[in-house]
């Protein structure tokens, strides 16, 4: 039941109240006027009905409406409940809020003795707008075929696809992101989010770091993240259809390092509560090592044709349409690049970036104490990108005193009109024109790429080329302009349109006087004006980050910029993308002329909050097999309808026993996982199969083989082979199996002739194993599989440190005479006693039993498989990006 209640200047005018499914109106005082859409409606029909009440009042007007359930009941309390939702009282709770609002604000930001008040609020409205524009959003990016895929691959492919889409479908993956504009682009950017976090982290550190594990859980195996996040329907509806496919070899700046290293920085400049920084220091803990791949990928994709060289690879070397073929990678779509684009190529900008993030790198794991080999690493290239003598000989015009880019290029190129012959008509077309053949050059181009390395703080503050990046600033020929920097407006231009129209914009127009165009709520980055207001700039350059090896200083590493002109250079920074123009780029007409696949293996989906105390029972769900395969081996009784689940025969001991982890693990399941808390349990059986994390297959494989002729001659053992091929056939039918080639898929093989028929088939599942001496390569190994205990191989030693209560001796040494025993008579009392103590503390360990208890063989058993599910979810993710050799693995 709703009640809908309309007030002006907080008097009623007018209550409308659905009851026994018509609708009665009842007038009220007031300056206004309600006329509702009345419709004679059954209470069967009103569940899909809506009315729509049309509202007339005056100007300056203030309207609440209170929507109430439970009108009908007993005891509804209407004017109580109404009371508090809307007048006097409403008006007082938001009062009360936007002051906290504007005390917090005033708190971090400190600009209210920097800024007129009026602009103040601008910078309050920008803020409000970016966290109003965060959202969650869900579904799969499309990511366009690879270059090279055969026509055969194509056709393989698109017999899999619906409806014939030629592209690969990514994950689905959630997304909690801000975005630039919520009513035009209403989707995450991957560079344009770093910048977004620069304020919002200063605002809420929780949402930053929430965000940014989002991001983050977006790498795939190569630890490449689509830079445009198009998810869901009102994403996809905002873009159009030649954008819509990413590009597995197009990368985008890797703004997200900025916000991570302000995130470091604060915690030794103790901007963070000890709360704060101990979460903080968690999350760089576990986002490290997808940073990590996240660098390598541009290290190894993104690199030049030598050492030390970036560019951004992607720019079409074919067109004839475009005068200088955009560079949309950079996020500087249209600033002029290398006419003629190859691998020779050398972008300073992308340099910049990968100084930035090599130093980032380095500088969180020095702070948190990790791999010192992987540190020294980072502290090399640190070093060699941040040699000031490479970066001049790369990219200096000693004329100019300006950065440039490098490639083939010529000046001489321009678009006209040619006649192109379409079979029997004449058409025109404006195509790109050569002059003059392009030589491998510098590109005389000054614009936002010049700035890069005084931005980033790569200048020596004593270095004559520091002094002429200002002269380049301030020339009027050619960046200066009455609005500042072209393409960098002043500050009071966002401002006064602001006043004037009341948004903010995605340009603002240097030959219009200023004025805003494009998409308008657009408050991305141009929030970030609250930042430049403030004067709080990211934390851009370590001055010791390159200076001293890992372990030779003091401190925490993180250092501060070494100069007032670093700072300087982060204040551009934030000026290039809060202060957009219609022009990204201005000619001078004067110029003068990869990661290790181990480490990849070892991702593991981390969320940006902290982890739990204890981690959530593995969701399984079990298929529901006959009794034949499985209980029914163990007694005639069990295959009746009504039986229980049977307990393990006391009688039954020996090699049967010795494999009966199939047993163990299914009677885990029953009854949701196990009596007791959900604590101790590993795992939970689930019976939505959508909602399941893995599939366990509950044929007792060993059994059969025991059961069913061992000594494989036996004519029972074509009743072994049957139940597999049967039980394949229900698998290949499952769309769960299906969906992952049965890589999420649980299957026993503990005895090492169980499922000996058809184990081909199940090479690519999670397999519970005894050993894997008896298996091939292509079908067990440790990186998928699991060790149960036996008195064979040694289980959950990712877990156990065996040395500590066992002694190890080769083949060799216990076949001397007398060696053990000396050996043994060695050791000391007391040293007996403590690895005694050790295993009796580890002894639960290898215990089955129904039902299971925390920390027993059959929960230790679950616990592995859960840490086998990311190398599984890795290779159901690369299956998708359609990586041959993952196709028919």
């Amino acid at each position: 039941m709703l009640l809908g209640i309309a007030t002006v200047a907080f008097v009623s005018v007018a209550i409308v109240a659905y009851t026994d499914g018509w609708w009665e109106e009842a007038e009220g005082e007031g300056s206004a006027t309600m006329r509702t859409v009345m419709r004679s409606i059954t209470p069967l029909q009103a569940p899909r009905m809506m009315d729509l009440p049309q509202v007339s009042i005056k100007s300056a007007a203030k309207i609440d409406i209170v929507f109430l359930s439970g009108v009908a009941s007993t005891s509804p309390m209407i004017e109580e409940r109404t009371s508090k939702l809307t007048g006097t009282m409403l008006s007082a709770r938001l009062e009360s809020k936007q002051k906290d609002f504007e005390e917090r604000y005033n708190k971090i930001f400190s600009v209210n003795d920097k800024i007129d008040p009026r602009d103040i609020a601008v910078g309050r409205a920008a803020l409000s707008n970016l966290l109003g524009g965060i959202g969650y959003f869900y579904g799969q990016s499309k990511i366009a075929l690879p270059k090279g895929f055969t026509n055969l691959m194509l056709v393989m492919f698109l017999c899999q696809q619906k409806n014939g889409d030629k592209y690969i479908p990514y994950w689905p993956a959630a997304l909690y992101t801000a975005v630039p504009s919520r009513s035009f682009f209403p989707r995450g950017f991957l560079w344009d989010e770093g910048f977004h976090q620069l304020l919002i982290g200063r605002w809420d550190v929780h949402i930053s770091m929430d965000i940014i594990g989002h991001w983050l859980d977006l790498l795939n195996s190569d630890g490449w993240i689509p830079r445009e996040q198009i998810l869901g329907a009102e994403a996809l509806s905002k873009v159009p259809e030649e954008f819509v496919l990413q590009y597995p070899s197009n990368g985008n700046p890797p703004t997200l390092f900025l916000a991570i290293r302000d995130l470091a920085s604060g915690i030794h400049a103790k901007k963070f509560s000890d709360e704060e920084a101990e979460k903080i220091s968690t999350f760089l803990e576990r986002a490290y090592i997808r940073l990590n791949s996240w660098f390598q990928w541009f290290n190894t994709t993104q690199s030049g044709k030598y050492e030390g060289t970036f560019y951004w690879h992607g720019r079409d070397n074919m067109t004839t349409r475009e005068l200088n073929p955009k560079t949309l990678t950079s996020g500087l779509d249209d600033y002029p690049r290398a006419s003629h684009p190859n691998d020779e190529e050398r972008h300073v900008d992308l340099r910049c970036w990968m100084l930035l993030a090599t130093n980032c790198m380095r500088s969180i794991a020095e702070f948190l104490k990790m791999d010192s080999a992987l540190e020294k690493e980072y502290y090399k290239m640190s070093k060699q990108l941040s040699d000031f003598g490479t970066l001049n000989k790369l990219h200096l015009d000693d004329t100019m005193g300006a950065y440039f880019d490098y490639g083939n290029h010529t000046e001489k190129v321009r678009l006209r009109w040619f006649d192109i012959k379409d079979k029997d008509a004449m058409r025109r077309e404006l195509l790109r024109e050569t002059e003059q053949p392009p030589q491998l050059q510098l590109v005389p181009h000054v614009g936002y790429v010049s700035l890069f390395p005084f931005m980033m703080g790569a200048i020596p503050p004593e270095s004559w080329v520091l002094e002429k990046q200002l002269d380049l600033i301030s020339n009027t020929s050619i960046l200066w302009t009455d609005y500042g920097l072209r393409s960098l407006s002043r500050i009071r231009n966002i401002a006064q349109n602001y006043h004037e129209t009341g948004f903010f914009w995605e340009n603002y127009d240097q030959k219009n006087k200023g004025k805003g165009k494009g998409a308008r709520s657009f408050t991305g980055w141009t929030s970030l004006v609250v930042l430049i207001m403030a004067e709080s700039y990211p934390t851009l350059h370590s001055s010791q980050a390159a200076s001293q090896p890992p372990g030779d200083r003091g401190g925490d590493g993180m250092g501060a910029p070494g100069s007032r002109a670093v700072a300087l250079g982060a204040a551009f920074l934030l000026l290039l993308v809060a202060l957009p123009s219609a022009f990204l780029y201005l000619t001078s007409s004067s110029a003068a002329p990869a990661a290790s696949r181990s480490a990849l293996l070892n991702l593991r989906p981390f969320s940006a909050r902290c982890p739990p105390a204890a981690a959530p029972p593995l969701r399984v769900f079990m298929y529901d097999l006959p009794a034949r395969f499985h209980v029914a081996m163990m007694t005639p009784d069990a295959a009746s309808a009504n039986a229980t689940f049977p307990t393990w025969p006391p009688s039954s001991g020996g090699i049967k026993r010795q494999h009966s982890v199939e047993y163990w693990m299914m009677a885990s399941l029953q009854d949701g996982g196990g009596a007791g808390s959900a604590e101790g349990r590993e795992a939970v059986r689930v019976r939505d199969p959508d909602a399941a994390e893995a599939f366990f297959v509950p044929f007792f494989s060993s059994l059969s083989f025991n059961v069913h002729g061992r000594n494989m001659t036996d004519p029972d053992t074509e009743a072994d082979r049957l139940l597999q091929v049967e039980l394949m056939e229900i698998l290949w039918k499952s769309k769960y199996w299906q969906r992952s080639a049965g890589r999420d898929h649980v299957i026993p093989m503990h005895h090492p002739n169980a499922f000996r028929f058809l184990r081909d088939m199940v090479n690519a599942s999670i397999l519970i194993v005894a050993d894997f001496g008896r298996y091939t390569k292509e079908l067990a190994s440790l990186r998928k599989d699991v060790v149960a205990p036996t008195r064979i191989e040694l289980p959950f030693e990712d877990e156990i440190d065996y040395s500590e209560f066992s002694l190890f001796f080769s083949v060799e040494e216990a076949l001397r005479p007398n060696y053990l025993l000396n050996q043994l008579r060695q050791i000391p009392k007391k040293k007996w006693i403590e690895m005694w103590s050790k295993l009796k503390n580890v002894s639960h360990y290898y215990e089955f039993q129904h039902p299971p208890r925390k920390d027993d063989a059959v929960n230790m058993i679950w616990r592995q498989v859960r840490h086998k599910l990311p190398v599984v979810n890795l290779a159901v993710h690369r299956n998708r990006r359609l990586k041959v050799a993952d196709w028919w693995g």
